[in-house]
């Protein structure tokens, strides 16, 4: 059925609204199979880019400052 889709538009208000393959919905992404794929690549994406700042720096930081930063980068990215 989707390729049928594909081809699909509407008008609402003189725009034209087309299928996309992807559609951020406040902080959800779903894809055109309604899946989290696109959604859980890109938290995983964010999760490696802080992961890897903290390296860089955490021998800036003591344990429980290490674990603060580190809990409130995950919550961010959340």
């Amino acid at each position: 059925m989707q390729p049928k889709i594909e081809d699909f538009s509407v008008s609402i208000l003189g725009e034209n609204l087309v299928p996309v393959a992807t559609a951020k919905d406040l902080v959800m992404i779903l894809d055109s199979h309604l899946t989290y794929d696109e959604h859980i690549i890109s938290i995983v994406s964010k999760c490696m880019s802080y992961l890897a700042q903290i390296y860089c720096v955490k021998h800036a930081f003591d344990d429980k400052t290490l674990v603060t930063v580190i809990n409130a980068l995950s919550l961010v990215s959340i």
